[in-house]
């Protein structure tokens, strides 16, 4: 078959493709708002403050709109927030390294039957106000000297991979049939300094984590559904200063620093998450309609010691509700 005999065939398939989805078409109109805040370890002489995601919006859909054009029809957003803070948190969100959309595009809540791999990722604005004077060490170690009064600013992105195995007491009684087993890697980077320390550093935070929890995923069927997952997580991690200056390899080779930080009865940095999210979902027939609210609460800390506490702990707290009517 020739080219011009197959163009008349793809315009006719064309036509049929835009007649099928205009019979079947629907109207959606999507609403929904996110905040997340970021409840950082405290830094002496620092006001530390943190601005996550905080905002809504509404946005109207057609099918064969977004077919063509890959977009809804019209979309609007809106922050009780400053906008270009929040529109700088939703570049970074967007912009994805290779591992990144490996993660996303791959690994993003693939479910199996027993098995979930799950990708997460977070961003905050980190502004350190001080209150003396501190020297503030980059990563690749570039030292910068900040007056009282000044402020460091950063970006701070937070990132999770995670490997759930579900459903693994099938035959047990209902209490114990949510229960789930896996592990947790992850890392970020922020604004930190060693208690009672002159420096501040760019220091970056990574962990592996054996995991154990309780889930109720969000249901398919109509109608009210309670949704919840708990886990507890414990493992390892590492805390650098700056590249190449590790708090382990400091534990090993420095006898003042091990007595002064290192965990008792270990040489080494342990790791201790908690992770606590509820919500309900609510689906109707006719005109359909979906409204789902959630609230996710996360603390992950690096204790030293049971008798001087920890040498880092961050919490986030996020809540998030959408609601989508279909015509």
């Amino acid at each position: 078959m020739t080219s011009r005999n197959m163009l008349p065939l793809a315009l006719m398939l064309l036509v049929a493709l835009a007649a099928h989805e205009l019979r079947a078409a629907t109207v959606a109109i999507d609403a929904g708002y996110n905040y997340n805040y970021w409840n950082p370890n405290n830094i002496e002489d620092v006001d530390y403050n943190t601005t996550g995601l905080n905002g809504g919006f509404v946005q109207l859909d057609l099918p064969l709109y977004r077919l063509i054009v890959n977009r809804p029809i019209l979309r609007y957003e809106w922050t009780p927030g400053d906008r270009s803070q929040q529109e700088q948190i939703q570049r970074k969100l967007a912009d994805s390294t290779s591992l990144e959309k490996f993660y996303e595009q791959i690994l993003v809540h693939v479910p199996y039957k027993i098995m979930l791999l799950k990708y997460e990722k977070e961003v905050f604005i980190a502004d350190l106000r001080l209150h003396e004077n501190k020297t503030y060490f980059s990563f690749n170690n570039n030292a910068e000297y900040f007056s009282a009064g000044e402020t460091i600013s950063e970006l701070v992105v937070f990132q999770e991979f995670s490997c759930h195995f579900l459903q693994i007491f099938g035959g047990a009684p209902p209490l114990f049939q949510d229960v789930y087993f896996g592990f947790s890697f992850g890392e970020y980077q922020k604004p930190y300094a060693l208690p009672g320390g002159r420096y501040v550093y760019d220091a970056k935070f990574d962990y592996f984590s054996l995991d154990v929890g309780s889930a109720c995923p969000k249901p398919d069927h109509l109608g009210f559904a309670f949704i919840y997952d708990v886990c507890i997580s414990l493992g390892g991690g590492d805390i650098e200063l700056s590249q190449g200056n590790s708090m382990n390899e400091m534990l090993q080779e420095d006898d003042l620093f091990l007595n002064s930080y290192a965990i008792k009865g270990m040489v080494g940095i342990q790791y201790e998450g908690e992770r606590v999210a509820a919500g309900i979902s609510l689906k109707g027939r006719g005109r359909m309609y979906n409204l789902n609210q959630s609230l996710n609460a996360a603390s992950d800390s690096y204790p030293k010691s049971e008798r001087i506490g920890s040498i880092n702990k961050d919490s986030i707290f996020k809540a998030e509700a959408s609601i989508t009517i279909k015509f």
